[in-house]
């Protein structure tokens, strides 16, 4: 293991939008290529778990980023493999705040059949590094989650077995990084896997996880799509309880919380199949009360796609929740579209009743080159009610390949990155449509046009407009040929709506519509 502190003036290279007051968008390359893959908050500082390759020795490390809540990086530092390996994490991977003031960071060696913990202090140099192989008799263990109890920590994992299903895969570790026991949750031939935890005392950890199922259920198509499964187990890792969803109410639950009431409340995906070649799924948020009755649900996005989801879900401080996720625009459901073929970064914020406050997802522009899979890893929510999120994004260079970006963005309690603005679920400061679709008449009062040149016919386009809380009122999807839609929007209450206009190729164009009575 090697460790550089490598000084930002020569090495980072920074890029950035909006940047004023409230929030900002910026991303990084320190030097080559970079992804944050979680954050954490301490106090007024941003601290940031992620990887970036070497310019010397082409070698993929683990960065350790110091970041002001402006966005402005203090220090980093990128430690890499002795051996040369190349360190792997994926968005959400394990970043703890230990009690003792430093942090925990688990990840992959990619080229090797291992896992790895590091144990860092408050600067971010190493405490210890920790290398834990993989039986022979197990194909890949991926670490998803970590929770610090009080005589170590318990690294939570997925673990391929032979047979090629899924187990959860419980550590407990030490102080100084050993193996004091290790547990299988699950059955031999049934796939489950873990996407968050909550703890209630010190002897009671829930976690929020899947459960496959054989069962088939017709959306109007069989979809064979697992359930949800909420279990706990004590301090030894003995099960306690467990309750489980019906099959394709969910599947894996992400950002576990328990709420004031003694409910619960999480984050799933919504299942349909549209026929037997053609599926896809939809973030959603989910209330439950103590004994697990549903309450609510709320659907976050307009499009299923198989790659839809939710990654986490964190209490805000005016009492109300925010997500993040990632879904693919546009629709329809083509299954042979690439599963990147437009992913935003969003959030979504809904109060404790299940209604939509405000959403938004988020694109990087600007660059040289076509930007896609942009993605969060993590959030934090400031006391101020502020929410920043950390993730990447990919460069497409064509003939040279995909190059990855970090990528962070600050945005108030309303969703906005700059004052004022109205919550929208559009891509901040869209362009113009002039030249790509007209919109009239505007203001209007029954009918709105949106009609396209002829020459950008023969790619097909989704129309999206929502209300000033954010919520879907409309949606058209322009066939390849098709040059026209109109939005009867009659029923509508006088006000400002919101439109979006997705490209097959990406681009996203977009403003506001003036309802008069």
């Amino acid at each position: 293991m090697k460790t550089f502190l490598i000084t930002i003036a020569g090495f980072l290279i920074l890029h950035g939008t909006a940047v004023g007051q409230p929030g900002f968008s910026k991303w990084f390359d320190f030097g080559l290529a970079a992804n944050f893959h979680n954050i954490v908050l301490k106090e007024d500082t941003l601290f940031i778990a992620g990887t970036a390759k070497d310019p010397a020795t082409s070698q993929w490390g683990a960065l350790f980023v110091k970041m002001d809540t402006n966005g402005v990086i203090a220090d980093y530092r990128l430690h890499l493999d002795s051996l040369g390996g190349q360190f792997a994490f994926d968005q959400g991977y394990p970043f703890l705040s230990t009690s003792d003031g430093g942090f925990l960071l688990v990840g992959k060696v990619f080229n090797r059949e291992s896992y790895f913990l590091y144990k860092l202090h408050a600067n971010g140099e190493v405490g210890f590094f920790k290398e834990y192989t993989e039986p022979p008799e197990v194909r890949i263990i991926l670490p998803e989650q970590i929770l610090e109890v009080k005589d170590g920590y318990l690294v939570f994992s997925k673990k391929q077995i032979e047979n090629f299903r899924l187990d959860i895969y419980i550590t407990k570790i030490d102080y100084q990084g050993n193996i004091v026991w290790e547990n299988d949750y699950g059955a031999y031939n049934i796939d489950e896997t873990v996407g968050s935890i909550w703890q209630e005392d010190d002897n009671t950890i829930v976690l929020g996880a899947s459960k496959a199922t054989d069962q088939h259920v017709n959306f109007p198509a069989p979809l064979k799509c697992g359930s949800s499964w909420i279990f706990a187990i004590d301090s030894l890792g003995a099960p306690k309880w467990e309750w489980q969803s019906a099959p394709c109410e969910g599947n894996i639950v992400r950002g576990l919380h328990r709420t004031g009431d003694g409910g619960w409340i999480y984050a799933t995906r919504d299942f349909q199949a549209f026929n037997a070649a053609n599926w896809g799924a939809a973030p959603t948020f989910v209330k439950r009360d103590s004994l697990f009755n549903l309450l609510w649900e709320r659907r976050v996005a307009d499009s299923y796609w198989d790659s839809n989801e939710m990654l986490g879900l964190a209490p805000t401080p005016d009492g109300n929740w925010v997500g993040a996720g990632r879904w693919v625009m546009p629709e329809p459901y083509n299954s042979m579209l690439p599963g990147d073929f437009f992913t935003p970064g969003c959030l979504y914020k809904i109060n404790e009743q299940g209604d939509s406050l405000w959403s938004r997802c988020d694109t990087v522009s600007g660059l040289e080159h076509r930007t896609l899979f942009h993605r969060y890893g993590g959030i934090v929510v400031l006391p101020s009610g502020s929410i920043i999120g950390a993730g990447g994004f990919k460069e497409e260079i064509i003939g040279v390949g995909d190059k990855s970006w970090a990528w962070v963005t600050k945005v108030d309690g309303q969703g906005c990155l700059q004052a004022p603005c109205g919550p929208v679920s559009a891509q901040e400061e869209l362009p113009s449509e002039a030249g790509r679709c007209r919109v009239y008449p505007n203001p209007a009062r029954e009918e709105v046009n949106f009609e396209r040149p002829r020459k950008y016919a023969g790619a097909a386009a989704l129309i999206m407009v929502s209300d000033a809380t954010g919520q879907s009122v409309w949606q058209h999807q322009l066939g390849s040929q098709d040059l026209k839609a109109a939005w009867q929007a009659q029923n509508q209450p006088a006000g400002v709506y919101f439109y979006r206009i997705v490209y097959a190729d990406g681009a996203t164009y977009g403003g506001k519509v003036i309802l008069k009575q």
